[in-house]
């Protein structure tokens, strides 16, 4: 009589097992200019409010409502605002003041008129027609006040939001600490990128794609090439992971022989998983080593569509977990383009084309070749169909969720 096989661990245990072992990273503060593609560690509020004061979105004239009652109506100029050269008075009945875009508003007026909506000749004004009081105004705070809450910790900043914190007064922003994150390739049949391979050799892409990976999510990439299947060598680059926050390897996490990711995670190392219930990426493996220090490493399998689908999922997880950010994936819903069979026990990310229909929504189609060894498939997929382990068949024209692939992933 044989003992059943534990049970495989789940897809969401996976990704709560990793996040959970994932250190926070320490804060520093940086200039708005270096804060692109950084991930806020604190709050951000505004010092100050946008506009300053009450200015006119339109170039002509600032007046009042009470003097624009019927048409033709004559108005005395008695000076001019621009941007930056606020008109020093107040204007009274009868009066105007020309004005420009961004200009604040005289007190008193409460109308802007037109340019286009007027004759000029020397200092009178003759008024054809004006819109509906305060149209052309932006009141002071308007876009925001002072004391509003812009963005809370955890946001990733882009050029938008750091105008607006500049906008608001700031001039650097506090933001977590790059996860430095040391990737490692193993494989006696890998060489480099550029050079020709032997009979029995196969270039090395995945950690082309792991760094770039590494980098789209806010980590910093620590190269350490690529590693043999040999004892010695591979225990000498992961001792030069160890200052790491995160180590990342491709292949020698399945069964063979050959795989000493593997082999290590599970002697002397602390394991917290290996094989969980997802194609592609079984063969998953997540721990820590180096005794006291306890770095986590993920092993990746060392299929290319493999690496990438769980470079997406856990990988980019796992650096978001230590930015204080939300690491689960955003699935989304699409309208299936074509059947699907009924899936098995594990959970399927099957690569797809995606395009948007004409009534808004997404529509989705698996691409031929899904096997993990594709990477043509793979590029050219720019989102994966999750189906859940057993999932029913499913026809053209239902729902199925999604994960987006972003651009340039």
């Amino acid at each position: 009589m044989t003992s059943a096989k534990p049970a495989l661990l789940s897809v969401e245990g996976a990704l709560e097992a990793i996040a959970s072992a994932m250190p926070m990273m320490g804060v520093e503060t940086v200039a708005l200019k270096e804060g692109d593609g950084r991930v806020l560690a604190s709050p951000i509020d505004a010092t100050l409010s946008h506009p300053p004061a009450s200015v006119s979105a339109m170039d002509g004239y600032a007046a009042m409502a009470a003097d624009l009652t019927a048409f033709p109506a004559d108005l005395e100029m008695i000076g001019e605002s621009a941007a930056g050269h606020p008109y020093g008075g107040d204007i009274s009945k009868g009066q105007c003041v020309r004005i420009f875009t961004g200009a604040h508003c005289p007190p008193g007026a409460d109308t802007i008129i037109l340019q286009e909506d007027t004759e000029a000749e020397g200092n009178r004004i003759t008024v054809h027609e004006a819109p509906a009081k305060y149209r052309f105004i932006r009141p002071e705070g308007n876009d925001f006040s002072m004391g509003d809450r812009l963005f809370e910790a955890g946001r990733t900043l882009s050029a938008r939001s750091l105008a607006l914190i500049g906008s608001a007064g700031h001039g650097t922003v506090e933001v977590r600490r790059k996860p430095r994150v040391a990737v490692i390739s193993t494989g006696d049949e890998l060489v480099e990128p550029g050079v020709t391979p032997g009979p029995h050799q196969i270039i090395s892409s995945n950690s082309i794609f792991l760094e770039k990976l590494i980098r789209a999510v806010g980590g910093e990439p620590l190269s350490l090439g690529i590693v043999r299947d040999e004892d010695k060598a591979l225990d000498a680059a992961l001792e030069q992971s160890m200052a790491a926050d995160l180590i990342v390897t491709s292949g020698g996490a399945s069964v063979g022989k050959h795989d000493g990711i593997a082999r290590r995670m599970q002697s002397g190392s602390d394991l917290s998983f290996w094989r969980i219930a997802m194609r592609p990426g079984k063969p998953l493996v997540f721990g820590h080593i180096g005794g006291d220090a306890r770095t986590p490493l993920l092993g990746l399998p060392g299929n290319p569509v493999s690496t990438g689908v769980c470079g997406i999922i856990f990988a980019a997880a796992a650096i978001r977990a230590m930015l204080g950010q939300d690491y689960a994936p955003a699935y989304h819903h699409a309208v299936l383009e074509a059947d699907l069979p009924q899936n098995d026990r594990r959970q399927e990310f099957m690569r797809a084309r995606m395009a948007f229909r004409d009534d808004g929504r997404i529509a989705v189609t698996a691409l031929q070749g899904q096997d993990s060894g594709m990477m043509a498939v793979f590029a050219h997929a720019e989102a994966l169909i999750m189906r859940p382990a057993n999932a029913p068949a499913v026809g053209a024209g239902e729902i199925v969720p999604i994960l987006m692939i972003p651009p340039g992933i």
